[in-house]
């Protein structure tokens, strides 16, 4: 990617509040990344905390969410996945009956999350088994059902709970060891003997998701943790310390940073919501020596950016990473707000939810860029045949 001398070429305005902003774009070459049964009767009697108000929940259809986790360690109880871990398989299933590999997607040492919602007509108590091989339990309305813990081969237990008709959100937590597989969800309504298959006309999910696997190996928390493995930060090094710089009110989506000569921060942020609310960056001043956060201040510089994933200060200017092209933060008139938004690098933009451009790196006159492919419900890339390992307008 060439510096910013590039001779510019045609511009489109862009406006900025408190006066007009210039946005021009320009063509260069671009060099980018790619980122790519035993049966055990104990029946409880709950109470389900509340009903869902079918006004509160998004668009349904048929069925429930099944994602299934590899994490390839023996397990005798419940897993607690760590924050942001992305599912080996997500897929919509009709009912809550397993028995196969090809069922839960994974063979051995996995750990199932159902969810999805129950819709039922009539008011009344509801008993439920569960059957699995190992540990299962079944939340509705987050109150636990019916619990099935442990490591074992196919066991059953019951439970009980008083339901209001309507929707009731369900969770299912499940974990598999060896030798076999089996999660089984079973009912008995009010007013009938038996239990049977709870069936596809009360079980709903979620519609139109766009569902992300990948592969590899997934963490469970407090089992075999170190360092750097995405847990929180709980503490840190007894050599350091640390401080609540944030001020109050001030709760940006981070997606780059960078320090200017001065001491200062310039951040980018993502915005919020990728089609709604665009992406801004702000100076921080205060973030670094020994002050708290009511030392610290922000000035919004640059706003409608499209989710900026990178953010560089080079030679007096700002530079940001959108999904489309790096574009240069122009201050005219000294107040360090930009008046012109300079796009002079370009590269392929489909307008898929995954192509960032993020990690914005600069060397010796030259600007790096990791871009992510686009990808379709699932996980694969858009278009296996033609990865794209360079970019140009």
């Amino acid at each position: 990617m060439e510096p910013r001398s590039t001779p510019s070429l045609p511009a489109r305005t862009r406006r900025r509040r408190g006066g007009p902003a210039t946005r021009r774009r320009r063509s260069v070459a671009a060099a980018a990344a790619l980122a790519l049964p035993l049966t055990v009767l104990l029946p409880v009697t709950t109470t389900a905390q509340a009903d869902v108000a079918q006004d509160d929940i998004r668009p349904q259809e048929p069925g429930v969410t099944l994602r299934v986790f590899d994490v390839r360690i023996p397990l005798d109880e419940y897993c607690t996945l760590k924050p942001g871990t992305t599912p080996n398989v997500d897929k919509i299933m009709p009912t809550i009956n397993w028995t196969s590999d090809d069922d839960f997607g994974l063979t051995d040492q996995f750990v199932t999350e159902v969810t999805g919602y129950l819709n039922v007509e009539t008011a009344g108590t509801y008993d439920f088994r569960i059957t699995s091989d190992d540990g299962s339990r079944l939340l509705l309305d987050g109150t636990e059902v019916v619990d099935n813990p442990g490591a074992h081969g196919v066991l059953s237990e019951e439970g009980s709970v008083d339901l209001g008709a309507g929707y009731h959100e369900l969770l299912v937590d499940h974990f598999d060891n060896a030798f076999g597989q089996r999660l089984l969800l079973e009912w008995r309504p009010p007013g009938t003997e038996n239990f049977v298959l709870v069936p596809n006309s009360v079980l709903s999910t979620d519609a139109d998701v766009t569902r992300v696997t990948s592969p590899g190996r997934k963490s469970c928390e407090n089992i075999s943790e170190t360092p750097g493995d995405g847990l929180p930060l709980a503490e840190v090094h007894p050599d350091y310390t640390l401080t609540d710089l944030r001020p109050e009110g001030f709760e940006p989506q981070v997606t780059g940073m960078d320090w200017l000569p001065d001491g200062r921060m310039v951040i980018s942020t993502w915005g919020g919501d990728r089609l709604t609310e665009l992406g801004e960056v702000y100076l921080i001043d205060g973030a670094s020596g020994d002050g708290t956060a009511e030392d610290v201040t922000y000035t919004k510089v640059a706003e409608n950016l499209t989710e900026p994933m990178g953010v560089k200060y080079v030679d007096g200017t700002i530079y940001v990473s959108e999904k489309d092209g790096l574009t240069a933060l122009i201050d005219n008139d000294g107040d360090e707000v930009a008046d012109e938004y300079d796009t002079f690098a370009t590269w392929p933009f489909g307008g898929n939810y995954h192509e960032f451009a993020f990690g914005l790196l600069y060397e010796d006159g030259y600007f790096y860029v990791t871009t992510g492919i686009a990808m379709i419900p699932g996980g694969n890339s858009l278009d296996r045949s033609s990865p794209r390992t360079a970019g140009r307008s």
